[in-house]
């Protein structure tokens, strides 16, 4: 656990993201809403700023006002298992969260950092996490590539960090989301105006988007990379990044190329592994008396996967699929109309209808209609 609330950083939902997300030092760190100034004794906590969300999911302008976007934390007590917690933290990409007490105060902050380092303490169960690791691929960019280029490669890969390399494909910095923010997306002092047709609004990119984009990334990386040789293992490495408190740790070969990276957000996916797998009830008949075993073994395998990804955010009660068989006047099928039911343990229900040739295809497509409407509720 992590007591220092008091160095958090805090602001009223009027302020601007601008000057909200200007407090953090990272994009894995909220910013703590509060409803008055901070030092009034009816201070009510409203929520967190998620940094990711409106940086690179949104890319709001930085005058839009925090109230727009708070979310609410996870529910988490003194008593919640840090696979949970590991959890929470992978699925808002925040790396700080609050405890909140009964009033709905702030009790304590709990963060990834400290929770690795409580971890280390264990041995045991840091090794089983160790052998969890699944390291992540290092993506790399030319230290002579621009903002563009870089800021292009962390959205199509969906990465928190750009390993960069020289000439030769050696290690010789690394630039991370906030370094980009620094970069590209801050404001600069001088009004904005949208280079766009129809009602003048400010945005946070355009009139100066090229400028920005231009600039090279060496000018915003950090050179002093933490690295270690990857035949000397994953808890090598990991012992290393957490006692120097390091957010991730580049592997390399011994030719000093990169060959993969360690950051907290994986040590966190194989923390949330820890999590007891709970059965959950899948009810079907075989769509054919002639459909072979393989594919029944498919259409189960795809279902629970389902199942288990939904029971993360939301418990799930049963999932129930029913398959109706359509055919021509030779008597051949010619259509599956398959109805895909999910109950959850707050009585939701979700329900997707399709008609597809092929079952597990079909299948596939009611599995995503019921995680569009499960976004959406």
């Amino acid at each position: 656990m992590d007591n220092t609330i008091k160095n958090i950083a805090r602001c009223v939902p009027e302020t601007t993201l601008g000057s909200a997300l200007s407090m953090i030092k990272s994009s894995h760190e909220p910013v703590f809403v509060f409803n008055d100034n901070f030092n009034n004794d009816n201070n009510e906590f409203l929520g967190l700023v998620q940094p990711y969300y409106v940086l690179f999911k949104k890319r709001l302008p930085y005058t839009t006002k925090v109230k727009s976007v708070i979310i609410t934390p996870p529910d988490i007590s003194d008593s919640t298992p840090f696979y949970k917690i590991a959890d929470f933290m992978v699925a808002t990409r925040i790396y700080f969260l609050p405890i909140l007490n009964d009033k709905n105060e702030i009790k304590e902050i709990i963060s990834a950092k400290n929770m690795l380092k409580e971890i280390l303490k264990k041995p045991d169960i840091f090794s089983q996490i160790a052998q969890k690791i699944k390291i992540q691929k290092a993506h790399t960019a030319n230290i002579n590539s621009t903002v563009k280029d870089v800021y292009k490669l962390l959205r199509e890969k969906g990465t928190t960090r750009v390993v960069l390399v020289n000439d030769k494909n050696k290690l010789v910095g690394i630039t991370v989301r906030k370094d980009i923010e620094d970069a590209f997306i801050k404001p600069t002092d001088k009004q904005r105006s949208s280079s766009r047709k129809g009602k003048p609004i400010n945005y946070s990119f355009d009139q100066e988007r090229a400028t920005r984009f231009n600039v090279p990334i060496s000018k915003f990386c950090t050179r002093n990379v933490l690295s270690n040789k990857k035949l000397l293992g994953i808890e090598n490495s990991l012992k290393k990044m957490i006692d120097q408190e390091k957010n991730s740790i580049v592997l390399v070969d011994k030719n000093n190329f990169p060959c993969g990276i360690i950051s907290i957000r994986t040590i966190l996916k194989a923390m949330a592994k820890f999590r007891p797998k709970r059965e959950i009830s899948i009810i079907f008949k075989k769509p054919l008396k002639t459909t072979p075993d393989y594919e029944i073994e498919k259409i189960y395998n795809l279902i629970e996967k389902f199942g288990q990804k939904i029971d993360k955010r939301a418990p799930v009660k049963e999932i129930k699929i029913n398959f109706k068989k359509s055919k021509n006047p030779a008597g051949n099928i010619i259509l599956f109309n398959i109805m895909l039911l999910m109950e959850l343990f707050s009585g939701k229900i979700f329900v997707a209808e399709v008609k597809e040739r092929k079952l597990i295809i079909g299948l596939a497509e009611a599995v995503k209609r019921i995680e569009k409407q499960i976004r959406r509720s």
